[in-house]
């Protein structure tokens, strides 16, 4: 069956960290693309599967084998994407059904409310996504600080646009791996201040085999286990 329809995009989305990253936006995309805009049952094999409106079935190679990514970076930003609460995932061990949150909220063409968030502003966002917004913002603030670090402390060239690019959206999952640790070493929520300072140890002890390929963020988010287990030794 041909795709028909449409989905929206509100502004905002280009000040979201997820706009600066190629596959992260791609993957992001192709869910709304995904999602069902009407309640549905089908079959996957023998079982009788309902799905609700804002919802999909898919699975990891397939998925990427759609978005021209391997298998392990779809599973990684679907995690991101869950966890930044754009969408929750139900896994089972031959499939995963996928759900848009607040998917009525943006996407509903016969909601009043609708109307409302196309234009600017979004006044009338509901708490939780008005919750959303600032944690998004203060993501966004805490990534570009990690990747300033890595320019400053690795002594590298100011970069182009495609970097800063690249560098966000990985750099917000490197703000959550630091958080991780200094909670596992201090018993307390991490500071942006306490991740910049963290992060810098490690740039500054890292062992002669990652220094000349630690320029990007994402190489540290790649080998995040390796490097810490060496500094411990």
């Amino acid at each position: 069956m041909k795709d028909t329809g449409w989905v929206k995009l509100h502004r905002k989305l280009k000040d979201n960290p997820i706009f600066y990253s190629d596959k992260g936006l791609r993957v992001w995309l192709w869910c709304l693309l995904k999602a069902g805009h009407k309640n549905k049952k089908i079959y996957l094999g023998n079982q009788l599967i309902e799905l609700k409106i804002g919802e999909f079935v898919t699975g990891r190679l397939s998925a990427s084998e759609e978005l021209k990514i391997s298998p392990s970076t779809f599973r990684n930003i679907l995690a991101t994407l869950k966890e930044d609460s754009y969408l929750d995932i139900k896994t089972t061990n031959k499939y995963s059904i996928i759900t848009i949150l607040n998917w009525s909220e943006y996407q509903n063409e016969d909601s009043k409310k609708d109307n409302r968030i196309t234009s600017d502003g979004q006044q009338n966002n509901t708490n939780k996504n008005v919750k959303n917004v600032k944690k998004t913002t203060k993501g966004e603030k805490i990534s570009k600080k990690l990747v300033n670090t890595l320019l400053q402390e690795r002594r590298l060239q100011r970069p182009d646009g495609d970097y800063a690019r690249d560098n966000i959206y990985p750099a917000r999952t490197l703000g959550k791996m630091l958080g991780v640790l200094i909670k596992e070493r201090t018993g307390k929520e991490a500071t942006d201040n306490d991740k910049i300072d963290r992060f810098k140890y490690i740039i500054n002890h890292l062992s002669d085999f990652d220094l000349p390929n630690a320029t990007k963020i994402s190489y540290f988010t790649r080998n995040w286990n390796r490097i810490i287990n060496k500094l411990k030794e």
